[in-house]
């Protein structure tokens, strides 16, 4: 497999799923158990083989640790809303329980133009902290 371009995440009954995207289009999935330290584990990996941008669900964003290790990391992080994954999901009959597949979809989003304006690039997360509403 050749150099990561990027790596998406979607959260799963058991965990976290993963899906690397190498510059070559091939993917590589991993599940990730509920740990800082597989965290950690994923976003070294994601460096050292040279991969630029992690997506993840805006809930993730919120209430997951993944997105501040990434940014402390050096990583670009973009947070994907429910709203643009859903009609995709559903376009594409994927189920919501094939979590490796939703995964790799938002992997994607951020290469593709039209879809790119649509996510939020991630500047800051506050540790232990969700967004007020209104």
């Amino acid at each position: 497999m050749s150099a990561l371009a990027a790596c998406g995440v979607w959260p799963g009954t058991r965990g976290l799923a993963a899906a690397a995207l190498d510059v070559d289009g091939g993917i590589r999935t991993v599940r990730l158990p509920r740990n800082d330290d597989a965290r950690a584990g994923l976003v070294a990996y994601l460096v050292a083989a040279g991969a630029a941008e992690l997506a993840l669900p805006d809930v993730l964003v919120r209430a997951d640790a993944i997105g501040r290790i990434a940014l402390a990391n050096g990583l670009t992080v973009w947070s994907v809303p429910r709203m643009v994954v859903e009609p995709l999901r559903q376009a594409a009959g994927i189920s919501p329980q094939r979590t490796a597949l939703l995964a790799a979809l938002v992997a994607r989003l951020p290469r593709i133009a039209h879809y790119r304006a649509q996510l939020h690039r991630v500047q800051h997360v506050h540790p232990g902290k969700q967004l007020r509403l209104i």
